[in-house]
């Protein structure tokens, strides 16, 4: 198990598991998991743990948890292993996603330049963008519907989070993600250094929130992009206030 985790896989390289891959020595990890539950959730657990001990400072009380994007669709199998846990669903504009992925997609970040560097540009930047506009649709729409089946089953221990609200007033939203948690809001929550950007020349510059981040797709968006997502998502997207 170990040597598959430390190897590149699909599944070693998504979030949790890739900063594992990339940070944590495997016989060291090898050593924790013999003593530690060995089961998926144990393994879960031990890799949450060791992040936690890697991130946080001394004398820290850390709130356990994780962030894998994919894991979005397997919170019933997650609510079974951890039966307090609670669950932040972060959202976002569709098109911001669409601008975000395509450019990670033609940087070889992940998609077929990922898988098939040899192949050149001329054959596989045409097709990017149409990929990545269908992949976004299904993958919105897939989220969208799970965030209705999550507030009906999950209840208070669900808690939707736009992104554009969280840019726009910072404090108050994360006043509210605190008081889900059940924590006390810490002004230091609001000391964001740097604020990770898919825009090269955006990731580096000022500090904290900032509010241009939500509308800033708009800049780069092709028209027919724009224009295929509204008539794919038209309906899921007004319910959530994107229908501008």
């Amino acid at each position: 198990m170990v040597e598959v985790l430390y190897t590149r896989d699909r599944f070693s390289d998504k979030g949790l598991w890739n900063w594992l891959r990339h940070n944590v020595p495997a016989d060291e990890f090898a050593g924790r998991l013999l003593v530690a539950e060995r089961t998926p959730r144990g393994l879960l657990s031990l890799a949450i743990q060791i992040y936690a001990e890697r991130r946080c400072r001394m004398g820290e009380m850390p709130i356990l948890g994780e962030k894998t994007p994919e894991h979005l669709a397997f919170v019933p199998q997650l609510r079974s292993w951890f039966p307090e846990a609670r669950f932040i669903h972060t959202f976002r504009d569709p098109r911001a996603i669409y601008v975000s992925e395509l450019r990670r997609r033609r940087a070889g970040a992940w998609g077929i330049k990922e898988l098939l560097p040899w192949l050149p540009g001329a054959v596989i930047d045409p097709m990017l963008a149409p990929l990545e506009a269908g992949h976004t649709a299904l993958a919105w729409r897939r989220a969208a519907a799970l965030d209705a089946v999550y507030r009906r089953t999950l209840g208070d221990r669900y808690l939707l989070v736009r992104f554009e609200h969280l840019v726009a007033n910072p404090e108050a939203e994360l006043r509210r993600v605190c008081g889900f948690l059940g924590i006390p809001f810490n002004p230091s929550l609001l000391d964001v250094r740097m604020t990770g950007s898919s825009y090269s020349s955006d990731r580096h510059s000022g500090e904290g929130l900032d509010a241009r981040a939500a509308d800033r797709w708009r800049e780069h968006i092709h028209p027919l992009a724009a224009r295929f997502l509204r008539g794919a998502l038209g309906a899921e997207m007004a319910r959530y206030g994107y229908g501008d």
